[in-house]
């Protein structure tokens, strides 16, 4: 989900960039507050990933400075807004890749524990709930 908010931040901010008119305050204010407080959120659940801090950071920057700003001062400061964007395009990328990679790993003990008959197989009709222990590091 993160990555779907970030994507409204930084088409956002590329808007701001390009564009040759700014209005004050932001006309998606309203948006802006709910997408920082859910970007927020997110990032809560993300903590333990590297660069979580700087990319919410970034994250915060950014969306500060498009309702709090002054109104060209994006346009003017093209290399700060690029850079804070690409921090953020970055953390998602190594993000997918570290949870598809703990996912993976999740997937694999559980197939390894219901084969070994530790954990029930699941019925049709007859589902049990189970709780997966936290992955190891391989």
């Amino acid at each position: 989900m993160r990555s779907k908010y970030w994507r409204l931040v930084s088409n956002l901010v590329q808007a701001q960039l390009n564009g040759t008119v700014g209005l004050g305050p932001h006309p998606l204010l309203h948006i802006m507050e709910n997408i920082r407080e859910r970007i927020g959120n997110c990032s809560v659940h993300l903590r333990q990933l590297e660069g979580a801090s700087e990319a919410e950071s970034a994250s915060d920057d950014l969306i500060g400075q498009l309702i709090e700003g002054e109104i060209a001062e994006i346009a003017e400061a093209p290399e700060w807004a690029e850079a804070k964007r690409r921090k953020g395009e970055r953390f998602i990328a190594r993000a997918r890749l570290e949870l598809a990679r703990k996912l993976r790993l999740s997937c694999r003990w559980l197939h390894k524990e219901v084969m070994a008959g530790r954990i029930p197989s699941l019925k049709a009709g007859k589902q049990r709930r189970f709780s997966i222990p936290p992955l190891s590091e391989p």
